[in-house]
C-alpha cells in the first residue's frame, strides 16, 4: 500500500509494526471502499450489495490473519481477557432479551457480531504495535485514500428526489478521519498546503455531512490549540481574533449563509447542516429528547443490572410510531445514557468514566505519536458519542482510543 520510502523500516519488529498497522487501518479502507462503492453504482439492499459488503468483510479478514500470529504472539492475553469480558457481558444480554420474551437476532447480528469481529480485533491490533510512529503514519498516508474515496462519494452520489444531493452520515463520521490528520499535521509543520486541504474539508463536512461530524473537528482543535501546546502571546491575539470573528458571524452570518446557500442551491446541493444554521434549528435535538427520556424510564425500571448490551432496540421501537422495520437504528443517540441502559446506574457509572478519565490524562501519554492518536480518535468516535450518537462498543475508533490510551498502563506498570 505505502512504500518504505515513507514509513521506514529497519529490524524485523518494525517490519511486523508496519504489517499490523495495515491491518488495523484496512478495517477503515475497506469500508469507505464498500461504502462508496453501494453509494456509487451498488444497490445496498439488493443481492448484490450484500455480496459485495461480504467480499470487502472477507478482505478485512484476510488482512487481520496475515499477521495474526505476531498479534498473539504480542498480546495473546489481552486477546483472551476482551473476548472473554465481552462473552460474558453478551450471555447475560441474551438471557436478558430471552426472558423478556424479545429476539435475539439483532443483539447477535448487529451488536456482538460488530464487536467480536471488528472492534475488538481492531483494538488489539492497534495495542500490539510496539512502535507508534509507524502506526500513526500508517493512518496519517492512508487517509489521503480515504479522502479520495469520500470525495468520489459526494461527487457521484445519486440526487434526491428534489433533484439536489442530500447529506450522507457516513461521509460525515468517515471523514473527519482524513480532516483531523490533516489538521494534526498543519498544527505541528504550519504548511500552507494542509491548511487549504483543512479549508476544503470543512466546506465538504458542512456541505455533504452531518452536523454532528463538526463536533469532532471543533474538539480537536480547541484541545489542540488551548490544551496541547504552550502559551504564547501570538496565541491570545489569534484568539481575540477568534473572539471578534464569532461576534461578527453573529449579526452579518445570515447574510454569509444566505449567500452560500443560494450558490449551492445553483450547483444542485442542498446542505442540510446549512439550513439548519439558516432556520436556526442547528442545536435542534431532532427528537431526541424523546429517546432519552423513555432511556431514562428504561433505567428507573431496572436500575441495577440494566437492559443487558443491544437490549434497547425493541423498547425504544415500541415506544415510537409507525415501526416498519426494527433493526439498529433504535439506539439511546448517547453513548452516556446508553451505558446506563445497558448496566444499570452503578455499571454506568463505571463504564462511563472509563471512557471520560483519558479526558483528563492526554498528556500522560509518554510516547507523541501514540498521544496524537488517542486525540484524534478520541475526537472522531468520542465526542459525538457523548452528546448525539451511541453504540461505542460497535466502533472500532473506539477500540483504538481505549486500548492505545490504557496501553500506558502496562507500560508504566
Amino acid at each position: 500500500m505505502f512504500g518504505k520510502n515513507l514509513i521506514e523500516i529497519n529490524s524485523k519488529e518494525d517490519y511486523w509494526d508496519k504489517r499490523i498497522s495495515y491491518a488495523c487501518f484496512s478495517y477503515f479502507l475497506l469500508s469507505v471502499a464498500n461504502s462508496t462503492l453501494k453509494v456509487i453504482c451498488i444497490d445496498a439492499s439488493s443481492q448484490a450489495g450484500r455480496i459485495l459488503s461480504a467480499i470487502f468483510g472477507l478482505l478485512i479478514v484476510f488482512s487481520f490473519l496475515s499477521c495474526i500470529k505476531e498479534v498473539i504472539k504480542r498480546a495473546k492475553s489481552l486477546l483472551i481477557k476482551s473476548y472473554s469480558v465481552f462473552f460474558l457481558l453478551y450471555v447475560f444480554s441474551f438471557l436478558s432479551s430471552i426472558l423478556r420474551g424479545e429476539p435475539t437476532n439483532l443483539i447477535i447480528n448487529q451488536t456482538a457480531f460488530l464487536t467480536f469481529a471488528w472492534w475488538i480485533p481492531v483494538g488489539v491490533f492497534a495495542y500490539s504495535v510496539n512502535k507508534y510512529e509507524i502506526l500513526y503514519k500508517t493512518f496519517h498516508y492512508g487517509s489521503y485514500l480515504l479522502w479520495v474515496l469520500l470525495i468520489l462519494m459526494f461527487v457521484f452520489h445519486p440526487l434526491t428526489i428534489y433533484g439536489t444531493t442530500g447529506y450522507n452520515m457516513f461521509f460525515g463520521f468517515n471523514f473527519v478521519i482524513p480532516t483531523l490528520f490533516h489538521l494534526n499535521e498543519f498544527f505541528q509543520k504550519k504548511n500552507l498546503g494542509y491548511f487549504i486541504l483543512i479549508v476544503i474539508d470543512l466546506l465538504l463536512i458542512i456541505v455533504y455531512a452531518n452536523r454532528g461530524a463538526l463536533l469532532p473537528v471543533f474538539f480537536f482543535i480547541v484541545y489542540k490549540y488551548f490544551f496541547d501546546s504552550k502559551f504564547t502571546l501570538s496565541k491570545v491575539g489569534l484568539s481575540i481574533l477568534f473572539c471578534l470573528s464569532i461576534v461578527t458571524f453573529v449579526f452579518l452570518g445570515d447574510l454569509f449563509l444566505n449567500s452560500v446557500a443560494l450558490v449551492l442551491d445553483d450547483l444542485g446541493i442542498q446542505s442540510r447542516t446549512l439550513l439548519m444554521m439558516l432556520n436556526g434549528s442547528v442545536t435542534d435535538s431532532t427528537g431526541r429528547n424523546d429517546i432519552w427520556n423513555e432511556c431514562f424510564n428504561m433505567i428507573a425500571e431496572k436500575p441495577f443490572w440494566g437492559w443487558g448490551m443491544g437490549g434497547e432496540y425493541y423498547r425504544l421501537a415500541a415506544s415510537a410510531e409507525n415501526v416498519d422495520v426494527i433493526d439498529n437504528s433504535y439506539h439511546p443517540h448517547n453513548s452516556l445514557i446508553q451505558h446506563f441502559v445497558y448496566f444499570g446506574v452503578i455499571g454506568g457509572l463505571l463504564v462511563n468514566l472509563i471512557f471520560i478519565y483519558p479526558f483528563f490524562k492526554f498528556k500522560s501519554i509518554s510516547d507523541k505519536y501514540r498521544r496524537n492518536l488517542v486525540i484524534i480518535f478520541a475526537a472522531v468516535a468520542i465526542i459525538p458519542s457523548f452528546i448525539s450518537a451511541s453504540n461505542m462498543f460497535i466502533k472500532p475508533a473506539v477500540a483504538i482510543f481505549l486500548y492505545l490510551f490504557y496501553k500506558e498502563y502496562r507500560i508504566k506498570y
